[in-house]
């Protein structure tokens, strides 16, 4: 079995791991071999936070997976009407790292 957790890419992220680090000791209470991965999200490429998260991530010895999800406006209009990325079709980079994480999840 496989969780995949979305984590944001900030300082203030980062201080609200301690809950999921709680929560993925405890799923591997009851099944040991639970294989959790981390998807990195709302990254703004401008700042270093990303790169400061995947420290910290690997500190406490969790997956992440390849695709990164930046901060985009396209992912916003999508919610709000209700479809995905691609069914919008306007911005090719969101459509680019949802079909790269669906390529992962698939794997």
């Amino acid at each position: 079995q496989r969780a995949i957790v979305p984590v944001g890419a900030s300082n203030l992220d980062a201080a609200a791991m301690t809950d999921l680090l709680t929560v993925v000791d405890l799923a591997r209470d009851y099944n040991e071999t639970l294989d959790v991965r981390v998807l990195l999200t709302r990254i703004d490429p401008r700042t270093k936070d990303a790169n400061e998260m995947l420290a910290f991530l690997a500190e406490q010895k969790l997956t992440v997976l390849p695709t990164k999800v930046c901060e985009r406006v396209a992912y916003r209009r999508a919610i709000g009407e209700g479809a995905i990325v691609q069914e919008i079709g306007k911005d090719q980079a969101a459509i680019a790292e949802m079909e790269s994480f669906f390529n992962e999840v698939a794997a």
